[in-house]
């Protein structure tokens, strides 16, 4: 058996690079515990953990990102209920492997797109040559993130032609690669996230804007951390946990 320290290491074999700010890692539990069974998810909530009947839960947000003084009814249960908990936050995103499932899953050539940068090295999403009609690209996006609402778009009254050629995807939130974005000459920003004032400045730029919503845009990420697990042979059983992006918000009339 290997044990969950063993377990983070060579996920980050895999996964070299994470932002300075970021809290990865066995966030709770013993490190070295041994672990049979794995399970997956991108957001630690009740219901997540509820679900979970593994040695180990690893979700692609921390539940913890700052120091804390004091341990919440998250952390207690997961304390009781003596699951061992790791968080694979921008590792995660900045994986090729997350580039070659959201590639799978939308149909796209691995070979031929090209992909954010920041100015520390590293990389996420995928921009890619997509001429379908607008609302194509909306439903193979839904279709990925389990979705069945209407996706928002913005800026199409403020651009003249929506002929789109071009499209940039970034999941999770985007503002920090705002000047890559505006570089990158895309038609169509796809994404989970983004400020008001950027949505603006990316108008000015001709870009239109499709929201997702944060943990929807991200869910193709637990295939990525799945396969990534059974590359290594570890002799786990590995589960994937249902998070409902459908309700992650609802209408209000």
């Amino acid at each position: 058996m290997i044990t969950a320290e063993e377990i983070y290491k060579q996920l980050r074999f895999l996964y070299p690079y994470e932002e300075p700010w970021d809290n990865n890692g066995i966030l709770i539990g013993n490190p070295d515990k041994k672990i049979t069974s794995v399970s997956i998810a991108i957001d630690p909530t009740f219901d997540i953990i509820n679900l979970c009947n593994t040695d180990m839960l690893i979700t692609h947000h921390p539940l913890i990102f700052n120091p804390i003084k004091k341990t919440n009814k998250l952390i207690h249960k997961l304390i009781q209920e003596d699951i061992t908990y790791m968080a694979l936050h921008t590792p995660l995103d900045y994986s090729d492997q997350a580039n070659i499932v959201f590639c799978n899953y939308m149909d796209l050539n691995y070979n031929y797109f090209n992909t954010f940068k920041n100015g520390d090295g590293g990389q996420i999403g995928v921009i890619y040559q997509d001429r379908d009609d607008i609302n194509n690209i909306a439903n193979k996006y839904k279709a990925m993130c389990k979705l069945s609402k209407p996706l928002p778009l913005y800026n199409a009254k403020h651009i003249s032609n929506i002929d789109i050629e071009i499209v940039g995807f970034i999941q999770g939130a985007a503002n920090s690669f705002l000047n890559e974005i505006i570089e990158s000459n895309i038609d169509l920003l796809v994404t989970g996230e983004i400020s008001h004032h950027n949505i603006i400045e990316l108008r000015d730029n001709d870009i239109l804007v499709m929201l997702l919503g944060h943990t929807p845009s991200e869910l193709f990420l637990k295939t990525a951390l799945y396969d990534s697990l059974g590359s290594l042979d570890l002799n786990l059983d590995i589960e994937i946990l249902a998070d409902d992006s459908n309700n992650i918000f609802v209408g209000v009339k």
